[in-house]
């Protein structure tokens, strides 16, 4: 299903295998295994650094793996919850629209969601889980970074730390049976957010939208404005940028690939490179997706960037963001 609308793009998508006739689901039982309890640990480092990408990684591999864990399962989904809290505020599409939303709109979204949800989706949904996840989500928003500093700049710990003891209360003590249930305790939630902190009703309603679509099943989750573009440049293969492809390594944008006649091929940057500084901002105290959103502009204007090939010096490129073309095939070889 796929909403569209003049700021906000939604995404779910509900499809579920089904069982066949004879087949059974098989739930293993936890057991806890030295190799089980090494993953844990080096995921509780990586949540301490914030390094939600790795975290995230790192937990997906390992229930594969370890399957049926179930402190296994609530990592993942926390720092899922983290991860694509962190992608939201990275993309300046999500920031502006959130500053022009207002409550009322933002709850009508989240009916729509629900709504949807209850029409479309294969199984009878637990609206209790539901609102459940997306209080949870709002929690972990209050200890991200980049959720205080959009929303709550100079609100002291202790008022937050207060907040978040009656928003469980809150929700903890309430009977969600059906989606008006649902409705009436995320206004509530927005409404002591709006007493309590000062806190905007849409930046929590918006949490719940995104705890909804992200809370029904591994397939399906809540996608920004910039994010779904982006789904629709890889679909129709062309884009305006530069024409990388990123990720995080070593407090450094590290090139994975690099199109061919892109305006970064023609500016001399290879993969295996590195930047280390993005629009006069060093890629230490960016995430993979700030730097994408910084990389991204309108046509033929133009982004300073800081590379480094191997153990070379620093080099500063101005290089003009122009419409890619994405090929379908990249490489072609004789095989032996």
């Amino acid at each position: 299903m796929i909403r569209r609308g003049a700021r906000w793009f939604l995404i779910l998508l509900l499809w579920q295998p089904a069982l066949s006739s004879g087949q059974s689901t098989i739930k293993l039982p936890p057991a806890s295994t030295p190799e089980l309890e090494t993953v844990l640990s080096e995921g509780r480092e990586l949540e301490k650094q914030r390094r939600w990408a790795d975290a995230l990684s790192l937990y997906e591999e390992a229930t594969r793996v370890h399957p049926g864990q179930p402190a296994l399962e609530e990592r993942l989904d926390l720092t899922k919850i983290h991860y694509d809290l962190g992608r939201r505020y990275a993309d300046s599409t999500f920031r502006k629209g959130l500053v022009k939303l207002s409550e009322g709109e933002a709850l009508d979204l989240y009916t729509q969601v629900i709504g949807r949800i209850y029409t479309h989706y294969v199984q009878t949904p637990n609206w209790k889980s539901l609102v459940d996840r997306g209080t949870l989500g709002l929690s972990a928003a209050l200890y991200e970074p980049s959720f205080l500093e959009h929303n709550l700049g100079g609100v002291d710990s202790d008022r937050i730390a207060a907040f978040r003891r009656d928003l469980q209360r809150l929700v903890a003590n309430r009977s969600i049976r059906d989606r008006n249930d649902a409705r009436d305790v995320v206004s509530q939630v927005a409404r002591l957010g709006s007493n309590r902190l000062g806190l905007t009703p849409a930046a929590t309603i918006l949490e719940y939208v995104s705890g909804a679509a992200g809370g029904l099943d591994e397939y399906s989750t809540f996608l920004t404005a910039g994010q779904l573009n982006d789904i629709y440049s890889q679909i129709d293969g062309n884009f305006v940028g530069l024409g990388v492809e990123l990720k995080a390594q070593n407090q450094a944008l590290s090139i994975v690939n690099v199109i061919a006649g892109s305006p970064a091929d023609k500016a001399g940057i290879r993969r295996g490179d590195r930047l280390v500084g993005v629009a006069g901002k060093s890629t230490r105290d960016l995430t993979t997706d700030q730097a994408a959103d910084l990389l991204q502009g309108e046509e033929g204007s133009v982004v300073e960037l800081i590379a480094v090939t191997g153990d070379g010096a620093p080099r500063r490129l101005l290089v003009q963001r122009q419409h890619v073309d994405v090929p379908s095939i990249e490489e072609i070889k004789l095989v032996d």
